[in-house]
């Protein structure tokens, strides 16, 4: 009987700190600073680059977000098969809901010299931060002509926190 009221005890004083869920985290408030680190990232769909056919893109890449407001990033793209070296800068926005947009271009430079590469000044894409750490986003392209969805996984490295 002793021993059963003991541990009772033990879980009465456990229970409210067991259970505890900040605040900030429940409401999922978010701000530019929420989005920053370096996410790995698969982008997929298709869109109509100004030409009569549409053309699947398949991409993967690393995504870095420096907290205020401004990114970067380089990625390896298939383009109806062609394959393409891009690197990106750009800016983006958080709402406290955890909800971005983000506008950037792209260089894209083609492994294939027959294909020219190019340069494509008006990307943007929405995105939202999931996850506990917020550490997992899902992005959807918003450029006029194209059906693409994606998402990004955060990096951590030894010693980086939350």
């Amino acid at each position: 009987m002793k021993a059963s009221l003991k541990i009772l005890a033990v879980l009465g004083c456990l229970s409210p700190t067991m259970f505890f869920v900040p605040v900030h985290a429940a409401q999922g408030l978010c701000g530019t600073q929420s989005f920053h680190g370096t996410y790995a990232y698969s982008y997929q769909g298709t869109f109509l680059p100004g030409q009569p056919q549409e053309t699947a893109l398949v991409e993967i890449g690393v995504i870095n977000a420096d907290g205020h407001g401004g990114l970067t990033g380089n990625a390896t793209a298939s383009l109806n098969g062609a394959i393409a070296d891009l690197s990106f800068a750009g800016t983006y926005e958080m709402s406290s809901d955890c909800r971005g947009s983000s506008s950037f271009s792209a260089t894209i430079d083609f492994r294939d010299p027959s294909i020219p590469d190019f340069e494509d000044s008006n990307r943007s894409v929405d995105f939202v931060l999931a996850g506990f750490a917020r550490n997992q986003v899902r992005l959807i392209s918003t450029s006029p002509g194209s059906v693409l969805t994606g998402t990004a996984t955060k990096q951590w490295y030894f010693g980086t926190r939350y």
